[in-house]
Order: structure tokens, then C-alpha cells, then sequence
């Protein structure tokens, strides 16, 4: 079947006299559709693809890949962009793009010097951070530029540590953050996932703390928040039906947890939307 791909046209493509300026930012999810964007010129500002399920074929240059969840791709201004989601697949994506004038210098002390693919060691931390962005670029209020610059360059940083060589001991850790992520609405077992790194209990909140950044019922809890943030933007069910599909039992305590998380109530993310 051929084809047909579309020059792809910005209404946020444009360069600022600001240090640091989010153009814009978000979360694209499609199901069985055959999405291909193309910008034969590129952007003016940098852009961010990372893939958050499914996959995507990327181009950068003259070579094409196909990203997996958690892997990235950068681009450099004026670059050509070409990327595609299969429609047999459901597919996910963030993205952000991005300018100012210490673009470039914080990006090289980032260890970037051009356009490349990369893949993130803590995917889930990215995926957060890119949520919050998200958010916060859905706000627009001039206080909120220091918050969406703030969570820019702790993403920036997030993907400069991905770069480095990982500790071989947080390996044990992996399976327990993809057993969380496919099982979070179930109750916490501390237990079973030591039983899981084959660690005893104490070593394993331990380390897992210490390669994720929080505790594992945080992380569950995050998670929890996190794919309901996802059901309020992308669906249609109630608040209650969401807070039970994702392991709340208490709809009062799912909307006071959301609110602390995210700032915002269930019912108004929804009118922001």
C-alpha cells in the first residue's frame, strides 16, 4: 500500500531571546493508526521524541530506526525530521520542543553534539518528568516558564545520566519496576518483590530506593497516578471507575492523592483538557 506523507506545519516553531523557552509539549497515543510526520526542513528549536508504547520508525539523518518504549530521539534545529507509527500497534509517544539562547551550551554539557538516538536507563522517571511538563504547559501562566525550564533541564540531566554506564547491582532492581508497572493496581508486596531481585527484604528497599529514587509503594503510587492522569485525558470514564481500575478502593483518598501529585483535581485536569 503506498503512502501518502505529509509535510508536517508548527504553529510553536520559533527561536527566543529568552535563556530557556519550552515552545511546546505533550503526549500523543494512537491505536491501530498510521500516523508519519515529516518535516523536510526540520524545526528552528530542538525537539525530544521519546516512545512511551509500541513503536516508532525514526529517521535521523541517513539512519532509520525502529524506538522501543523508553528509547529517544533528539533533534537539532534545521535538521530533517521523519518519523512514523505503525497502525498495527498501539502507540504512544512525548514530545518537546524546545529553544533559548543557552540551548545549545546546556545541551553540549548534557553530552550532545548533534542529532542521535538514545535510550533512557530510568524510563519511568522520564515518563513523569515528561507528564509534568505536559501539565505544566497546559497552564500558561508566566510563573509557570520557571517550572517548565526546571523540569526541561532535570529532563535534559535524566538523559545525560542515561549516557553513563550503569551499576551492575541496580540490574537486580529492572524486573521489579516491570513487574510494578504491569501489576499496579494490586496491593503492595514488599515480600514478593525481593522474592523477584533475589535480594532479601531489607536489601531490596534498600537498593530500590537508591536506583529509583523513592520507595516501591512511592513508585507504585506514582504509577497509579500517573496511567489515571492518562484515563482522565484519554477517556471517558468516571472518576470513581478510574480510581478502582487503577487499585483505589476510596475515590476521597484517590482525588486528595491526585491533587498532592499533581497539583490539580481529577474533574479540572479534565476541563483543562
Amino acid at each position: 500500500m503506498r503512502r501518502n506523507v505529509k509535510s508536517f506545519k508548527d504553529l510553536t516553531n520559533f527561536t527566543s531571546n529568552h535563556y530557556l523557552k519550552v515552545n511546546s509539549a505533550g503526549y500523543q497515543q494512537y491505536s491501530h493508526q498510521n500516523i508519519e510526520i515529516l518535516r523536510p526542513y526540520g524545526r528552528v528549536d530542538y525537539h525530544i521524541l521519546l516512545i512511551r508504547e509500541g513503536t516508532a520508525s525514526v529517521q535521523i539523518g541517513n539512519e532509520k530506526r525502529t524506538l522501543k518504549p523508553g528509547d529517544y530521539a533528539l533533534y537539532y534545529p534545521n535538521e530533517r525530521q521523519y518519523y512514523c507509527f505503525e497502525p498495527q500497534e498501539r502507540s504512544s509517544s512525548y514530545w518537546v520542543h524546545f529553544t533559548g539562547t543557552v540551548s545549545t551550551e546546556v545541551l553540549q554539557m548534557a553530552g550532545f553534539r548533534g542529532s542521535c538516538f538514545g535510550t533512557v536507563v530510568n524510563e519511568d522517571c522520564l515518563f513523569e518528568l515528561f507528564g509534568k511538563l505536559c501539565l505544566s504547559y497546559l497552564a500558561r501562566e508566566e510563573i509557570i516558564e520557571l517550572e517548565k525550564n526546571t523540569i526541561l533541564m532535570r529532563i535534559l540531566y535524566n538523559l545525560a545520566a542515561s549516557r553513563l554506564p550503569s551499576k551492575p547491582e541496580h540490574k537486580n532492581i529492572t524486573a521489579v519496576v516491570s513487574y510494578i508497572n504491569g501489576h499496579f493496581a494490586d496491593p503492595i508486596d514488599i515480600d514478593h518483590y525481593a522474592l523477584i531481585a533475589n535480594l532479601s527484604r531489607s536489601r531490596f528497599s534498600h537498593l530500590f530506593k537508591e536506583t529509583v529514587g523513592m520507595s516501591p509503594a512511592h513508585y507504585q503510587l506514582k504509577i497509579r497516578l500517573e496511567q489515571s492522569c492518562r484515563m482522565l485525558l484519554f477517556s471517558s470514564g468516571r472518576v470513581n471507575e478510574i480510581a478502582n481500575a487503577v487499585g483505589f478502593s476510596d475515590p476521597l483518598y484517590f482525588s486528595r492523592a491526585f491533587h498532592q501529585y499533581f497539583g490539580i483535581s481529577p474533574m479540572n485536569i479534565r476541563k483543562k483538557s
